[in-house]
């Protein structure tokens, strides 16, 4: 991905761990991102959700009192949720098989293991954008 791919890219990190917040923000500033947002719970993320659009968000599994999972399924199918199709990487330290089946019937798009790395994020980012660009342009 380009430089100026990051640089337009608008993304959300929901964490109410502000270490975690602050690693996914650092790393996305180091490829390139200027313009990420953070909420330290579902209800400060809802609020940002249907005031602004995000490329992606990044939604971290354990949160109280309303977990990523759950959060996810209300952006996907609330009538108020402005954008149900935004890609949803969930974050969890706990990566178990049951994990990734909610996550995968909550429609969230990528799962990406805590401690998780810059390259580990890159990656996550980028496999949703050729996702989106192979389903955009599906003859390419």
């Amino acid at each position: 991905m380009s430089d100026e791919f990051y640089a337009k890219l608008r993304v959300l990190v929901v964490d109410d761990n502000k270490h975690a917040r602050k690693l996914a923000q650092r790393i996305l500033n180091a490829l390139g991102c200027s313009d990420v947002k953070e909420a330290v719970n579902a209800e400060e993320a809802w609020s940002h959700i249907v005031s602004q659009d995000f490329h992606i968000l990044l939604l971290d599994y354990k949160m109280e009192p309303v977990d990523g999972i759950s959060l996810a399924k209300r952006i996907r199918t609330d009538p108020a949720s402005p954008h149900p199709g935004v890609p949803i990487i969930l974050v969890t330290a706990e990566p178990s098989l049951q994990a990734m089946q909610a996550a995968r019937a909550a429609g969230i798009d990528e799962v990406l293991p805590k401690p998780f790395s810059p390259q580990g994020l890159k990656e996550r980012v980028e496999a949703i954008v050729k996702r989106a660009d192979s389903a955009q342009n599906p003859h390419d």
